[in-house]
């Protein structure tokens, strides 16, 4: 019996990390990043 147990534990954290891994994700809106709005840095970063 305990290794029934086992095997089902085994197989709810199989599945449960599945659906984890294949939910969706989401899109990142085309119009988020514009760079013509912003201008050159007036200082130059020194790193």
């Amino acid at each position: 019996m305990s290794k029934l147990c086992l095997c089902l534990v085994i197989g709810l954290f199989t599945s449960a990390l599945t659906v984890c891994a294949a939910a969706s994700q989401t899109q990142i809106a085309a119009d988020l990043f514009q760079d013509q709005h912003f201008a050159a840095p007036s200082v130059a970063i020194d790193g």
